[in-house]
């Protein structure tokens, strides 16, 4: 039976904080001030623009590409999220005990 797949942990207030002081560049006072669906609403405001800057760089990237003869898209040069390397990791992680196991079944029939 296959895992499920690896969860992503809640944001703990260290990292509401550090979130809120880096990325959105708040004081702690209006940090302090924000109800928690007002600091979502500004950090999803901020993941939106840094994935449109990403989108832009990925279409360049892909454009010099290309020009180059080489067959690559923007989501060729788009960076993943956390959800997409932990689903990686995990498909991984199966692709390897599924080798296991056709390894362990073919050692048991040589053996019979």
């Amino acid at each position: 039976m296959p895992l499920p797949p690896p969860e992503v942990d809640a944001l703990d207030w260290l990292q509401v904080w550090a979130v809120g002081r880096y990325a959105l560049r708040l004081t702690d006072a209006d940090l302090a001030g924000l109800t928690f669906a007002e600091f979502a609403a500004l950090a999803e405001q901020h993941r939106q623009t840094v994935r449109a800057a990403d989108q832009r760089a990925a279409l360049v990237a892909s454009v010099l590409a290309q020009s180059n003869g080489i067959d690559r898209t923007i989501d060729d040069f788009m960076p993943k999220t956390e959800h997409e390397r932990a689903m990686e990791r995990y498909a991984a992680m199966m692709n390897q005990l599924a080798a296991w196991q056709g390894k362990a079944a073919r050692h048991r029939r040589a053996q019979n």
